[in-house]
């Protein structure tokens, strides 16, 4: 067997990475000789059958009849047969209908059920009430493949004859059967079919498959059943009929179901539209506008539906209808109103926005100025005239559209608009503005060179919403700009440089902190020290940066504050650079306790080592007693005592065992278990206390 599933392993290989024809197999004549020849072992076999589903011819079926009696080969033997095209595959499948039972048996007729001949109908349908149960089901399975009238008879005579999995296969033969009606444009007859399912006592699956085609296989005439649907209390009904609702069709569907809408439930009058919506029929949009009309006695659940659905289906006409819902006092339907007007497709919705502007007031205007922002209109004379309206609202609409629409040209006067001597709502909308300008522009060189050259001259409350929208730009020209303010001679622009640069969200910054931490003269090196040492701790690096940096780091820590935090970025990612730093702050004497037990937290997750262990002695950690009372290293019961090895592997004074080899196998004399995986379990007393630990193979061997 092994042998066989290499070779069918081998031909699936073969058969999925490139095309093959006849001549990449042995010929027919060949694979026949391995069928009949007793010496040819059933893998060989079965992978011959599997070569001649592939190519092979009529010439092959009086080979592989006698196979279908095999229990071993029945199943290769109809995947040949099921698929080679000529007749007599289906008549060897047919004969051996009267000799094979069981499993085979249910093969069998699953076979002819793929080959899809009426001529095998009567057949079949002697299995329909036969006492195999499986039988019985694979029967009405084959039935409802073949399909056609015989077929349908015979499953609705064992629909009400049977129960249990049998009235189920046949419930589903006999939905096959309709389906295959439908497509064939016989759809009255289709429809009985699917009422003799849907009528009978079977499980609910069934019966709502059976529903779904009643609703699809009538068109127009369907609704009738989709509308009872959603009248139920049945939510599974409910749920088949939106279905259906998506996916019935006819010529005469459309306007049905828009006249439908009005005998729908009003509880389901929402999803109603949703499904509707799925249709992606511009037919529907009537409908939906007049379901927004806010004079309409329309529940807001189905009002947001249309909107939803108008996202996508309307155009320029819907604008008229939409307006005055993006200006209702009901914050949800305005918004949702705004969200769709917003998303219409064209420039030609653009246009006449921009067209209604000059005419709009009030609410109106300032509807008018948010959509142009929201879909990045090119109006900019318009919008800018806007932010010196009298209205205090509508300037402030202005100055937030300004920001989603403006180019860096137009920068000099959003600048303008946020550093003015203002106080109030104005100056946060122009500063909100001009960020979201910023953040946006393609060109963040020219963006940064412009708030940079803002800079001067300015006074201290302007420089800070310059620099702050420098930081909310992100990115190395930003960052270069406030480095130089944060070195700059202004006490303000010192102290809110440093403030942002501290919140720097990339490791970029670190070489601007450390610059300025390390200037003894700067009042802020101490927050850049600790700006510094948050990059350290916390940002994603690899551990060459970071050991780096926080040996870096460690220079510029003067107070005992700091250097905690240089111990604490050790001890998160431990490496035996980091075990040197902490030897460092070890020679604090304030700091020395909780330098040892750093070292030893760090030690405790390295591979021990000569240098580890120097390191600790070195930096006078006080000294541990260890002793190994017991080690044993293997699987199961092929286990080898390594206690005295262990024992003479104990570093002196310290809580590590070093062995001679990194590999167990190579310092414990061998491989007691071989192919296994292994433990080491060691039983210990540390310090008077008895502990044990249990290590995977090749493990550091750390006493916790």
């Amino acid at each position: 067997m092994v042998r066989c599933c290499w070779l069918l392993l081998a031909l699936g290989a073969i058969l999925s990475e490139q095309a093959v024809t006849a001549a990449d197999f042995p010929p027919e004549a060949e694979l026949i000789a391995l069928l009949t020849s007793e010496s040819t072992p059933k893998g060989e076999q079965a992978l011959a059958c599997k070569q001649l589903a592939v190519f092979g011819t009529k010439d092959c079926v009086d080979s592989l009849a006698p196979l279908l009696r095999d229990p071993e080969l029945t199943s290769w033997a109809r995947i040949a047969l099921e698929a080679i095209e000529d007749p007599a595959a289906a008549d060897a499948l047919r004969e051996s209908l009267t000799d094979v039972k069981g499993l085979p048996l249910v093969g069998v007729i699953n076979s002819l059920g793929v080959k899809k001949s009426p001529r095998d109908l009567p057949a079949l349908a002697v299995y329909l009430d036969d006492a195999d149960e499986k039988v019985a089901v694979a029967a009405c399975l084959a039935l409802g493949k073949i399909g056609g009238g015989d077929a349908a008879s015979a499953l609705v005579a064992a629909l009400g004859n049977q129960s249990g999995p049998i009235a189920s296969a046949a419930a589903e033969g006999l939905i096959r059967c309709a389906e295959g009606s439908w497509k064939s444009d016989d759809g009255a007859t289709a429809l009985l079919w699917y009422q003799a399912v849907h009528e009978a006592r079977l499980p609910k699956q069934r019966q709502m498959e059976a529903l779904r085609g009643m609703m699809l296989c009538q068109g127009a005439e369907g609704l009738t059943v989709i509308l009872e649907a959603l009248q139920s209390d049945d939510e599974r009904r409910h749920e088949i009929a939106l279905m259906a609702t998506r996916e019935i069709k006819g010529i005469a569907v459309a306007p049905a179901l828009l006249d439908a809408y009005e005998q729908v439930p009003a509880g389901e009058q929402a999803r109603f539209v949703m499904a509707l919506g799925d249709r992606g029929d511009p037919s529907i949009v009537p409908l939906l506008l007049g379901l927004v009309d806010p004079n309409q006695d329309v529940s807001i659940e189905v009002r947001l539906a249309a909107l939803s659905v108008l996202t996508s289906l309307g155009d320029v006409s819907a604008i008229e209808s939409l307006l005055p819902v993006a200006v209702l006092d009901n914050a949800i339907l305005s918004e949702a109103a705004l969200t769709t007007l917003g998303s219409l497709p064209g420039d030609d919705v653009s246009d006449d926005l921009v067209r209604r502007l000059g005419d709009g007031e009030g609410a109106m205007k300032r509807a008018l100025l948010r959509l142009i922002g929201m879909r990045r209109v090119d109006a900019l004379d318009s919008v800018l005239q806007e932010t010196e309206a009298e209205d205090l609202q509508t300037r402030l609409v202005a100055i937030e559209s300004l920001g989603n629409i403006a180019t860096v040209e137009e920068l000099p006067k959003l600048i303008e608009l946020a550093t003015a001597k203002k106080t109030g709502p104005e100056t946060e909308a122009s500063l909100q503005s001009l960020r979201a300008a910023c953040v946006r522009m393609p060109d963040q060189a020219a963006c940064a060179a412009m708030l940079d050259g803002a800079l001067a001259g300015s006074d201290a409350k302007t420089q800070t919403v310059l620099l702050e929208t420098l930081a909310a730009m992100g990115g190395v020209e930003a960052l270069e700009k406030l480095g130089e303010a944060a070195k700059s001679s202004s006490l303000s622009m010192q102290d809110t440089a440093t403030r942002l640069l501290g919140g720097w969200m990339s490791v970029d910054a670190g070489p601007v902190l450390i610059d300025i931490a390390k200037n003894s003269s700067h009042p802020y090196r101490i927050r850049a020290a600790r700006g510094y040492l948050r990059l350290v701790r916390q940002f994603v690096m690899k551990q060459p940066q970071r050991n780096a940096m926080t040996k870096a780091a460690l220079e510029i820590a003067e107070r005992v504050e700091e250097k905690k935090l240089v111990l604490d970025a050790a001890r998160r990612y431990p490496s035996n650079a980091m075990l040197q730093v902490v030897s460092e702050i070890a020679k604090n004497e304030s700091l020395q306790e909780e330098a040892h037990q750093s070292a030893v937290q760090i030690a405790a997750k390295l591979r021990p080592s000569p240098q580890v262990a120097n390191l600790l002695r070195k930096m006078g950690v006080p000294k541990s007693n260890l002793k190994i009372t017991s080690a044993n290293y293997g699987a199961g019961e092929q286990v080898k005592d390594v206690t005295r090895v262990l024992q003479q592997a104990v570093v002196d004074g310290l809580p590590m065992i070093l062995l001679s080899q990194s590999k167990y196998n190579a310092a414990f004399g061998g491989d007691p278990a071989p192919g296994q995986p292994k433990q080491l379990k060691i039983e210990y007393v540390l310090n008077g206390q008895s502990g044990s630990v249990v290590l995977g193979e090749d493990a550091p061997v750390v006493i916790p």
